[in-house]
């Protein structure tokens, strides 16, 4: 979304009902990064926060590349009804689209999920972020 303000866009979506999230491109944040790679600094310079982040993200490994893993997610496990990607590379986007066609996690997938992320158990879904 840029540095200009969206605070009015953002408002009128959520009084629509709309949940609007927008972050970097995937392939730029940490997840994109080597964990070994990751400072305190990325971690507001708090190091408790950086040894839990490098054995969560190992456990997501586990599963599969962060991105996909994140999508499939979304896709199968998550109230969110759609999805837009903003990218710059059209590759990115193929590859976005088709981590959409994979299934659902297997079971062990989603305990392994589960111990990696904060996930809390929801009636209407299995797991929710």
């Amino acid at each position: 979304m840029g540095g200009d303000d969206r605070t009015n866009i953002l408002r009128a979506a959520a009084a629509d009902g709309i949940l609007a999230v927008a972050r970097q491109p995937f392939q730029s944040g940490l997840l994109a990064r080597d964990p070994a790679d990751w400072t305190e600094g990325d971690f507001g310079g708090d190091a408790q926060r950086l040894a839990k982040a490098r054995e969560r993200i190992v456990g997501i490994r586990e599963v599969g590349d962060p991105f996909t893993v994140i999508i499939r997610y979304l896709v199968h496990h998550s109230a969110i009804p759609a999805f837009l990607f903003g990218t710059t590379r059209e590759a990115h986007l193929g590859e976005n689209l088709e981590a959409m066609k994979l299934p659902e996690f297997s079971a062990k997938e989603r305990e392994k999920i589960g111990k990696s992320l904060k996930l809390r158990r929801e009636p209407e879904n299995e797991f929710e972020l």
